[in-house]
């Protein structure tokens, strides 16, 4: 009888020992996932090791063997081993971010006809796309580019890509957002084709398990995602990209707790592969790295082509109605862009209707129960929801705390400012994109679609 070392993605750090009934004999059990009865519960597990027969305790057999293959590699279980150790949470939990649930893998047909060629790069990218050559010739392998927006930081990354895809190497690159994955790898299926890859929680469990045994299988040789896809299933990675380096998205909230830079740092080390940062505004740490040598720093101090940064105009706020939320100034650009038949991008960092609601006697605000935290409203549900846990309950007719009878609405979110747009432009379609309009990876598809072709005002 054969006996194996199983992670578990349960709070314990460490490994459990099982036996494999004869029914599931192999010759390899390492990178196979399992089914294990722990403490009365089916949990599924991570195989990372043989293990031998001991009399300290009671071997219990497994339930079943999920894969006739081998799902993630030995390079992945010392990746994963790090981010246990790090940031101090189970082998089992570090592993359970890198494998996608699902059993059956689901295929998504994949573009390879009419492949668009490399454009042709701007005298300050050829330079800089030069210059890193010459350091990798050199022994150097972290770089940082610096670039403002629009500069182009983009098609050096491109051009980084299509190198080292020739030399028959991997890539991964991330992105801040799922939005921002799914514009991402349009625009890079339609240079590299089927050869990319994404992963994001998006996507459903049978897609992306698809996505991940296809760059498993090496069917892909370009991960692209937020920083879930830091995890993808590759074994000789030639560059890792992080683009917007600077953005909170990176770190992780839940257990393991980890960043995406310093784990690429990692897993840079262990591949021997380069890393490319990115930004228009850096973050604190990597600046830091930069300036001490630890990167190698590129600025681009210009936009391509020539373009000029817009115009950026401070409102004070203070001077708006208590209910209203866009300034005269800003309602006379966009009614001057749609005059145009141009569209309009409107950023707003918080999603539902209201930031919370207050008491207008004695200024209490709803909280959530379980987390302490204001409970924020969603006019399209009628309820006021707590964007940690999901708690949800309807608004209250009068304060919990005095019993007084006006709730104010306090702040602003997407939907407010959807509603403040359609009132002031009935004629104007407007497009909302936030998580409660986005529950599959399709919808923002679709979405995106429309902007791409929609018609600015109604008939």
């Amino acid at each position: 009888m054969d006996f194996v070392e199983i992670a578990l993605p349960i709070g314990l750090n460490t490994t459990f020992t099982y036996s494999i009934p004869e029914i599931y004999h192999s010759n390899i059990y390492i990178g196979k996932r399992v089914v294990v009865n722990f403490n009365g519960r089916k949990i599924m597990g991570y195989i990372v090791n043989n293990s031998v027969f001991t009399e300290k305790y009671k071997i219990k057999p497994i339930d079943k063997i999920v894969d006739t293959e081998a799902v993630f590699t030995e390079k992945m279980i010392t990746f994963a081993r790090w981010v246990s150790e790090y940031y101090f949470s189970s082998l089992g939990e570090a592993l359970s971010l890198m494998v996608p649930r699902g059993i059956k893998p689901k295929y998504a047909a994949q573009p390879d006809n009419n492949l668009l060629p490399a454009n042709q790069l701007s005298p300050v990218q050829q330079k800089i796309y030069d210059s890193i050559n010459d350091d990798i010739a050199n022994g150097q392998k972290k770089f940082y580019i610096y670039g403002i927006t629009g500069s182009g930081k983009t098609e050096i990354y491109f051009q980084l890509i299509d190198q080292t895809i020739r030399s028959g190497k991997k890539v991964i690159f991330l992105v801040p957002e799922i939005a921002l994955s799914y514009q991402t790898m349009e625009r890079m299926q339609k240079r590299f084709g089927s050869q990319c890859a994404n992963l994001h929680s998006n996507l459903t469990g049978s897609i992306k398990l698809g996505e991940y045994f296809r760059l498993l299988n090496g069917d892909a040789s370009i991960a692209i995602g937020p920083r879930s896809a830091l995890f993808a299933p590759l074994d000789d990675i030639g560059l890792i990209i992080i683009d917007e380096e600077h953005e909170g998205a990176y770190k992780s909230e839940e257990s393991p707790r980890f960043h995406s830079r310093s784990a690429a740092m990692f897993l840079a080390n262990l591949h021997n592969s380069l890393l490319v940062l990115g930004s228009a505004t850096p973050s604190v740490e990597s600046w830091f790295y930069a300036e001490k040598g630890f990167f190698k720093l590129y600025e681009i101090t210009e936009r391509f082509g020539g373009a000029v940064l817009p115009d950026v105009s401070v409102i004070d706020t203070n001077t708006l109605s208590f209910n209203k939320n866009l300034s005269l100034e800003l309602t006379n650009e966009i009614n001057n862009r749609l005059q145009n038949k141009e569209q309009i991008l409107l950023l707003q960092n918080r999603r539902g209707f209201s930031n919370y609601l207050q008491c207008n006697e004695c200024k209490t605000t709803l909280t959530c129960p379980k987390c302490s935290i204001s409970l924020t409203y969603h006019k399209t549900t009628g309820k006021l929801v707590c964007h940690r846990c999901g708690y949800a309950i309807k608004p209250p007719d009068t304060c919990p705390e005095c019993g007084g009878l006006k709730l104010n609405k306090i702040g602003a979110g997407t939907q407010k400012i959807e509603e403040e747009i359609q009132h002031i432009f009935p004629h104007a379609r407007v497009v909302r994109i936030d998580y409660d309009v986005i529950s599959k990876s399709k919808d923002l598809k679709n979405i995106f679609k429309k902007i791409e072709h929609i018609k600015l005002l109604k008939d």
